[in-house]
């Protein structure tokens, strides 16, 4: 969330998709971390430096940055081929299928192309899944110097209670938990 907010303060005109299978799945994560970011932080003002459009998932910055949002069950992939993005933050990569990796590479192509905008990212949000799973061929098994893998353990997250993390232990079966 932080990251989408710089992005967009920082550059003038950025274009930050952020994206899910579905709109609703969309709007109760990463869309609502941004906007919860952005209504706790006191220095800029809803109204004043940004507006949300919530129906959309949208948010609309003052210096002409957005926002936006993207979603692919219904299985338009080339939709996103119009687009001229800065960025991209996706979340749960791995609730996609193979099918559906094209609607990650056709907004991968996407970003990239403002020459007045120099930083340019694609973040993959995601729990670890099966070493078959596509994304891991394309980030562990395929390692390119354009893609950076981040490893995180959950027990090292200092925003998670304890005890959530003793529960995950408890209920999870050993192979998710190890993974």
């Amino acid at each position: 969330s932080h990251i989408a907010i710089k992005h967009c303060l920082k550059f003038n005109h950025a274009k930050l998709l952020v994206g899910r299978q579905t709109l609703p799945d969309l709007k109760e994560t990463i869309f609502e971390s941004i906007c919860s970011q952005l209504l706790n932080d006191e220095t800029i003002i809803e109204g004043v430096h940004y507006k949300i459009v919530t129906t959309r998932a949208h948010i609309y910055f003052k210096n002409g940055s957005k926002i936006i949002s993207g979603y692919w069950r219904d299985k338009r992939y080339k939709k996103f081929r119009s687009l001229d993005l800065t960025g991209a933050i996706i979340e749960e990569l791995t609730e996609n299928n193979e099918q559906e990796m094209e609607a990650y590479k056709e907004i991968k192509n996407r970003i990239g192309r403002r020459k007045t905008i120099r930083e340019k990212f694609l973040i993959s949000l995601t729990n670890p899944d099966s070493p078959k799973h596509w994304a891991y061929k394309y980030f562990i098994s395929n390692p390119s110097k354009d893609r950076h893998v981040i490893y995180s353990k959950t027990a090292d997250n200092k925003f998670l209670p304890e005890s959530y993390i003793e529960q995950l232990k408890r209920d999870l079966d050993p192979k998710m938990a190890r993974r």
